[in-house]
């Protein structure tokens, strides 16, 4: 039969391998790692979907309204667009051929396609719609 294992007492503390002092021990609740692990680098894409949703204030009709800055930057396009811009024609007519490839008006536009040709191809398109 065994015996039971000895009370030890504070001076019969062994300190070796795997035993620290118990002074230089961590203290109860006390993280050996308090900062934890740092935050990983961001990459393009994330900084662009930030940078396109972040919030801005816009003023229509006396208004304050918050739209994110992608909507922002379509708005200003379509405004360009209106305006007689043939950059920001062709600009909205390849994004909407990008997002609705399903549609059967919208036409892909090679990005060296001149004004002229993106113009009549509106003006096809807009045909077809009515």
């Amino acid at each position: 039969m065994r015996k039971a294992p000895a009370k030890r007492t504070r001076a019969d503390y062994k300190v070796g391998w795997g035993r620290p002092p118990k002074s230089t021990r961590w203290r109860q609740g006390q993280s050996g790692n308090p900062t934890g692990r740092p935050r990983a680098s961001k990459n393009q894409s994330t900084i662009l979907k930030e940078a396109l949703g972040q919030k801005l204030q816009v003023v229509e009709r006396g208004k304050t309204r918050t739209i994110s800055a992608l909507e922002g930057i379509v708005r200003r396009a379509v405004s360009s667009a209106l305006k007689g811009d043939l950059n920001a024609v062709k600009f909205l007519l390849q994004m909407e051929a990008e997002l609705s490839p399903d549609t059967t008006i919208a036409e892909r536009l090679p990005s060296d396609m001149p004004a002229d040709s993106i113009m009549e191809t509106y003006l096809r398109m807009v045909r077809q719609v009515r």
